[in-house]
């Protein structure tokens, strides 16, 4: 190994003064300081100093950093202090990188081979496995071996991990205030059902905050991968503060109820954005909309009541009922001749059956519990008394051989 060495070695004035002339100077490398391994020069000429520049054949070292030594002996026979200058030796012969190895961020522990055509350069491109590792930011280490099976200094890229699958959103967030964690003022509305795209206009409710006015508004909207996106600032002229959607009024499908069909219910709640619908068991549903709801009935429909809620980011609202009825059951006042009075009443009322034969009477509440069931032979009238129940909205069924028809009656205390 043939290594060019160069060190600059100045004598100052002061010292050749008081120590006459530079006569010889010998060097060594690292430790091997051995009267043996040190090489004299004798300058032909003494000199009050001199500039050494060393082309020398060092030893055969390994590749790497080493240390050359020299000092400078005068006309007296005294030597001066060690100078040293640091240098790295390279080995000329052609080194060939063989094969490298990756990790992600700091788990070295069990790093993955990859290998390539040997050559003196490369470029490589690394397809690594990233199965088993959360989605987000991370780094990929890396490093390469040659020939001699010396390792490269560890190189890195950063990269971020993403999901194959369609995000969509499902839920938004959004607050004003911003000097309490978590904020006073915070509105969470679900999206539903959920989106790629989301227009926030569409939801946005400021119910829980105490002014109107031009104000800061912070959004965020979270995936159905449970990630929050960054926050969003806007700036709002809130005009009107918003509230809880009101009880929602359900439309349904006229007439009685028959086996294996399907039925679409409406329900309308001022302020709505989500509703909630409950069905007897059996029932099952095709498709959801808003306050559209589209189902099938069960093989053998009973009797029973459908159940909606609403809710917005400022509440939900109490329940709106549709009693069902299956096949044969009249709509309401499908019968003239039963009637109803007074209405609405304290708690005491009379049904009139016009002197129609034996009937059964049949009494639920808003959500569908019987309350009162009687039967009675041919009457022209009966008296039902609702004293002790609760203000509401009743159903009353008369149930005369296969025919049922369906009034309602108001409680109010």
């Amino acid at each position: 190994m043939r290594t060019i060495l160069w060190a600059l070695l100045l004598l100052t004035s002061g010292w050749a003064q008081a120590q006459n002339r530079i006569a010889a100077y010998e060097y060594w490398w690292d430790q091997n300081d051995a009267a043996p391994d040190r090489t004299l020069v004798t300058l032909p000429t003494p000199q009050e100093h001199v500039s050494l520049t060393a082309t020398t054949n060092a030893p055969l070292q390994a590749p790497g950093i080493h240390r050359f030594h020299a000092r400078l002996k005068d006309t007296n026979g005294d030597w001066s202090s060690v100078l040293k200058r640091t240098y790295v030796a390279v080995n000329e012969e052609q080194v060939d990188l063989v094969r490298g190895e990756y990790w992600f961020d700091e788990d070295a522990s069990a790093p993955t081979s990859f290998t390539f055509t040997p050559q003196a350069n490369v470029d490589i491109s690394i397809d690594p496995t990233a199965s088993g590792i959360a989605l987000g930011h991370h780094m990929i280490r890396y490093r390469i071996k040659d020939n001699r099976n010396a390792w490269s200094a560890v190189l890195s890229r950063s990269f971020m991990l993403r999901s194959g699958d369609v995000f969509k959103l499902v839920l938004m967030r959004y607050w004003s205030d911003t000097l309490t964690s978590p904020p006073a003022d915070m509105s969470v509305q679900a999206i539903s059902p959920a989106v790629e795209i989301w227009d926030a206009m569409d939801a946005v409710e400021f119910c829980t905050w105490s002014n109107t006015g031009v104000t800061q508004t912070y959004f965020q909207v979270k995936d159905d991968h449970d990630q929050w996106s960054s926050v969003i600032q806007r700036t709002f002229n809130i005009d009107v503060l918003g509230q809880a959607p009101n009880d929602p009024v359900i439309s349904g499908p006229p007439g009685g109820i028959d086996p294996n069909t399907e039925y679409t219910f409406t329900a309308d709640a001022s302020g709505g954005a989500d509703f909630d619908w409950q069905f007897p068991s059996g029932w099952t549903t095709v498709s959801q909309s808003g306050g559209i709801i589209t189902v099938t009935s069960p093989a053998d429909p009973q009797s029973g009541t459908v159940l909606v809620s609403a809710s917005n980011a400022c509440g939900t609202s109490g329940q709106g009922s549709w009693l069902l009825s299956p096949t044969g059951i009249a709509a309401e006042g499908a019968s003239s001749l039963i009637t109803l009075y007074p209405n609405p009443t304290s708690g005491l009322f009379t049904i009139s059956t016009g002197g129609s034969g034996p009937m059964r009477i049949a009494v639920y509440n808003s959500t569908g519990q019987q309350v009162r069931q009687l039967q009675r032979g041919a009457a022209d009238r009966c008296e039902l008394d609702l004293g002790n129940e609760a203000s509401g909205l009743y159903t009353v069924r008369v149930m005369q051989g296969a025919v049922t028809t369906r009034l309602q009656v108001m409680v109010e205390h």
